[in-house]
């Protein structure tokens, strides 16, 4: 049976994510304690035991809603029965029959991306992903921690140009708090310039900025030297672009109808 998940459904959830996706404890408390307020769990039942489960976070293209697909699993003793195939088919039927136009979704791995082609999610989304030194000595800049609130509208401002805006003002405080789990860093600089920064776990001295306002040559140089200001241990920064030819597959999305999603969106989950 599929069903929409209830409060109640919450510690079969949590065991069905530790299962599949070998969780930490912080990093469930921080998911099932907040980040389902701001989604839709959807469920697929049998013999009233939860066995597969997906979760739909809102997003929206100009006008145009859409569902950012998250948290897609299957009880491992129950796998091979295309039981994800059938629920997420399930959940998008909901979502286009209310008017929705687009769902996107990250593969957890490159191996999956060719699943998830062959189920309809054929178009794909592209970032490079560019290397750079920081600088030995840093420019002196003023540094403020971001709040949900002010990344929220410096978010929006940025995003008029990219052609996507995603998050609620509530979507990015609990992006901060995923950063914070992750041991990484959000601030604002000056004149609407940001990043935020998480450390590179597979290489020592690197940090990963997965967000960056105000781009550009010069801004640039600005968003380096506040990275090495706030990772002071720190060799290099990796940063991530969309990419409008064939850099690296990032996500990948189907519609509804002959609706496309530009190529240079700034897509940020930051939730890998």
């Amino acid at each position: 049976m599929f069903r929409p998940s209830s409060p109640d459904d919450t510690p079969a959830l949590r065991e069905l994510w530790k299962k599949c996706f070998d969780a930490d404890p912080a990093f469930l408390d921080l998911y099932f304690g907040k980040g389902t307020e701001l989604c839709r769990t959807f469920v697929l039942e049998e013999q009233s035991a939860i066995v597969s489960a997906l979760s739909v976070f809102d997003i929206n293209d100009g006008d145009s809603k859409g569902g950012y697909v998250y948290g897609v699993c299957t009880h491992p003793a129950h796998r091979g029965r295309r039981y994800a195939v059938s629920l997420l088919k399930y959940v998008e039927d909901i979502y286009f029959r209310k008017g929705y136009k687009f769902f996107i979704l990250r593969p957890a791995s490159p191996t999956l991306f060719s699943y998830y082609r062959n189920i309809g999610y054929d178009r794909t989304l592209y970032v490079d992903r560019i290397t750079e030194k920081l600088p030995l000595i840093p420019t002196e800049l003023p540094l403020k921690p971001l709040s949900g609130e002010r990344l929220y509208i410096l978010r929006k401002r940025m995003c008029r140009q990219s052609q996507l805006f995603e998050w609620s003002e509530d979507m990015c405080r609990y992006i901060l708090s995923y950063i914070d789990y992750c041991d990484g860093l959000a601030y604002e600089t000056y004149d609407g310039a940001y990043l935020i920064c998480i450390p590179d776990t597979a290489t020592t001295g690197n940090i990963i900025c997965e967000e960056w306002g105000q781009s550009g040559d010069r801004r640039m140089d600005l968003i380096k030297s506040a990275a090495k200001t706030l990772f002071t241990d720190a060799q290099n920064i990796i940063f991530k672009r969309p990419s409008t030819g064939r850099g690296e597959e990032y996500a990948l999305y189907t519609t509804s109808t002959n609706h496309n999603l530009s190529p240079t969106i700034l897509f940020n989950f930051t939730m890998e």
